[in-house]
């Protein structure tokens, strides 16, 4: 039996894999698929996201995450022939879902594009004789003007453990930190999934109004205790980086 409900799924290969979304159990009739590609691309324009980049398909792809099979409504392709395009699913998307499916996808390729620019800036500081790292690896000030982004994403991750505390901001994201911790999925999986679904709830609420599903740190019986709590800082300027850096990369205003 296939269960269906919101999931936003990471399938990794070799490369980094796709990302994938899955919702609803809509039919699918003879205009369904345009519809959701004109919603689609139209999210699309106004996150500035080539909407060319969008296509549907009108079969279906399903997955499996934490012993549950689920169908999937979106897939955003990081590598391959299909690097940087997103693929969406009419079948699996219910009525007014596409724009939160779509800037849910559209966030993990912004993301994956990031990466890639803290990762040379990163290699490129590392290698630099002219500037100093720290040991908390924030660099002097000429560091910081030639490596901007890195030094911008090494001070929002200063306490990575905060954040990994933090969780995600739906259940789903938080599954993906609980798979993190128990070695079934990487940090950067987590912090994607969650990036995601802020991208997707920004589409029917504002960064002010959302929340975290938190852990607190460990008592000392080893017991950590979830509460709700607002969208903390960190992920609210890494959020707002990774657009940041989007916008500058590809000339959105």
């Amino acid at each position: 039996m296939v269960t269906k409900f919101n999931p936003y799924h990471v399938l990794h290969g070799p490369e980094g894999g796709q990302f994938t979304s899955g919702d609803g159990d809509a039919t699918l009739d003879s205009t369904r698929s345009q519809v959701v590609l004109m919603a689609a691309q139209d999210t699309a324009k106004k996150l500035g996201f080539d909407p060319n980049k969008i296509a549907v398909n009108e079969g279906e792809h399903p997955f499996a995450l934490n012993g549950k099979n689920y169908q999937a409504a979106g897939l955003a392709y990081l590598d391959g022939p299909k690097a940087g395009t997103i693929e969406l699913f009419p079948r699996q998307i219910g009525t007014g879902a596409t724009p939160a499916i779509t800037a849910h996808e559209i966030m993990h390729q912004k993301f994956r594009a990031y990466l890639d620019d803290y990762r040379t800036q990163r290699e490129g500081a590392i290698k630099d004789v002219d500037i100093k790292m720290r040991g908390n690896g924030m660099l002097d000030e000429a560091g910081a003007r030639r490596y901007p982004l890195y030094q911008e994403h090494t001070r929002i991750t200063d306490d990575l453990h905060q954040m990994m505390r933090d969780d995600g901001v739906s259940s789903y994201s938080r599954d993906w930190w609980n798979a993190q911790e128990a070695g079934k999925a990487t940090l950067n999986q987590a912090i994607h999934e969650t990036l995601a679904e802020i991208g997707a709830l920004q589409q029917t609420t504002t960064l002010a109004n959302m929340t975290h599903i938190a852990r607190a740190a460990p008592n000392e019986e080893g017991q950590a205790f979830l509460y709700v709590k607002p969208l903390s800082q960190q992920w609210k300027d890494l959020y707002a980086s990774v657009n940041s850096n989007w916008q500058a990369k590809h000339n959105v205003p």
